[in-house]
Formats: C-alpha cells, structure tokens, sequence
C-alpha cells in the first residue's frame, strides 16, 4: 500500500541536515510492520521515498492518508 503524509518529527534536534530539509512537506511512503524493537508491538512504521531515514514512526506523520500508484510517483518526482 502507498501513502503519503506531512512529516512532523516529534524530536528535530537529532535529525540530519539532509533529513531536516523533508520537515513539514508531504513525503511519498510505503507500511513498514511494526517498529523494530518496539516491545509493545503498537507502534507501526513506515519507508519513505526518497529514502532520508531507515523508517518513521507514525507518530512523526501527519495526515496520513492511503493514495494510488500514479500520486505516489507524483510526490516522489518533487524531490
């Protein structure tokens, strides 16, 4: 499934400068299962395209909305 949302990372100061320029914009994604290492097993995550970071953590996505094939290729040709 392909989704899209706002990144909103809870915490900013970690980030690298080249993550840091995807903050607040609207980033093409795919499920990524559950966090790893995530003991409770509630947290999901997800992959973003371009790949800035491993995985996040829903709880770093805003307005996290299922999209089709054709606007993920969309979001992704922004960057």
């Amino acid at each position: 499934m392909f989704y899209e949302a706002i990144y909103r990372p809870v915490e900013i100061k970690e980030l690298n400068s080249k993550t840091k320029k995807f903050v607040g914009k609207i980033i093409a994604l795919q499920y990524g299962g559950r966090i790893p290492g995530d003991k409770s097993k509630r947290q999901h995550c997800y992959i973003p395209y371009p790949r800035f970071s491993a995985w996040i953590a829903e709880r770093d996505l805003k307005n996290l909305n299922n999209i089709s094939l054709v606007r993920w290729k969309e979001i992704q040709k922004n960057f």
